[in-house]
């Protein structure tokens, strides 16, 4: 097939170009944006306090909202902007999870084991605080 008319020729040239060029790119100029949570793990006993912070890079919002997965524990985390203080009530294992207010698609998750204390834990405590 020929083509007769050289104006049909460049309308079609230009429409094919312009849909290969904006074609399906997979990757995005937005940066990405990550969540981490310090510390990812900790053990403490009931009624023993621990804080985690939040760092957000990839995002002009740093904020993140805080919650417990497991809804029983949620009451015991204290929420101050990127820094959540964690106290068991409780024995089990917890996951605190920290998500990016500028994108809540992601997250980061730590994790509480809640355990009995230790005879060792309690000298350590009484050291730490000078009674005995």
């Amino acid at each position: 097939m020929r083509f007769q008319n050289p104006f049909a020729l460049a309308v079609l040239f230009a429409a094919f170009s312009i849909a290969v060029g904006c074609g399906g790119s997979s990757t995005s100029s937005r940066p990405l944006v990550v969540v981490t949570i310090t510390p990812k793990t900790i053990t403490l006993p009931v009624d023993g306090t621990r804080q985690f912070e939040a760092t957000v890079t990839g995002a002009n919002n740093v904020g993140v909202t805080w919650s417990v997965i497991e809804p029983a524990a949620d009451p015991w985390l204290v929420r101050i902007a990127n820094t959540a203080s964690f106290t068991p009530q409780a024995l089990g294992v917890f996951h605190i999870v920290a998500t990016s207010v500028a994108d809540t698609r992601v997250s980061d998750t730590a994790t509480a084991t809640v355990s009995e204390v230790s005879a060792l834990q309690t000298v350590e405590d009484d050291l730490g605080t000078g009674e005995q």
